[in-house]
């Protein structure tokens, strides 16, 4: 009877480890998903703003097309010949139209949305002008800073909204699997890195919809990118540290 009672009680002891994994990991599926919808739904909106001034940009510039054309038919013949034929006295000036040699400042909403996916902001090379070339930016030829015709203009917003469906769903893919396997278990639930950086980026996103303060939403994003390093640097510390221990602890029990 007594074996059969330390059976028993053993049983049910792994029962109730069995259930508290489970339920631990079905609380860490929930967390993830709740993270992925909190970004989700702060990217959407910046996205929008971003396809909004990309599709402004691109009416202005059909107007002015269309303007230039009126202009140059309005125009006397012996003009325009003359404009033909004067000879260029200015300087000649190179262009490169390589977007790594040149300086731009990329929007806000691109800001913060970089900073919420800097782990595979690499992958996407999203809104990013300066990306490897095996990017999906740089594959879906987006990364283009200027286009010369507005034929060529339509084709790159036409990429770049692909680019930004994409993006989505790496996106939700990356906080899924961020927030259903944290590194570090703190005590208080904010302290965690995720929730840490999903707290700047979307204080971050709400500077960023208001014009007047905008360039405030640099400094959460920055600390947001600041918790990725420190995140990205526990990826790495943690296989090592628990190599490490279990080499330690397998010269002691040969030691002894």
């Amino acid at each position: 009877m007594r074996w059969r009672s330390l059976s028993e009680r053993d049983c049910r002891g792994c029962c109730v480890i069995g259930a508290g994994q489970s339920s631990l990991a079905a609380m860490n599926w929930r967390r993830g998903l709740l993270l992925a919808g909190i970004h989700l739904s702060v990217a959407v909106p910046m996205i929008l703003i971003l396809e909004a001034r990309d599709a402004q940009s691109l009416r202005i510039r059909e107007r002015s097309t269309v303007e230039t054309e009126r202009e140059a038919v309005a125009r006397p013949p012996e003009q325009v010949q003359r404009m033909q034929e004067q000879p260029n006295l200015g300087e000649t000036v190179t262009f490169s139209a390589d977007p790594c040699e040149m300086t731009s400042h990329p929007p806000m909403p691109a800001v913060v949305e970089q900073a919420a996916t800097y782990p595979t902001l690499i992958l996407t090379g999203w809104r990013m002008d300066c990306v490897a070339s095996w990017s999906l930016s740089a594959r879906m030829k987006a990364n283009v800073l200027w286009a010369s015709t507005i034929k060529d203009e339509r084709a790159l917003d036409a990429a770049r909204r692909k680019v930004d469906r994409a993006f989505l769903g790496v996106l939700v893919a990356q906080w899924v699997l961020v927030g259903s396997f944290p590194l570090v278990r703190p005590r208080t639930w904010w302290t965690e890195p995720s929730i840490l950086i999903t707290l700047c980026i979307v204080i971050a996103a709400a500077l960023a919809l208001i014009s007047k303060v905008e360039e405030l939403a640099q400094l959460p994003a920055f600390i947001a990118l600041v918790i990725w390093l420190l995140w990205l640097g526990l990826v790495l510390w943690i296989p090592v540290h628990k190599a490490w221990r279990s080499t330690l602890g397998r010269q002691r029990r040969l030691t002894h």
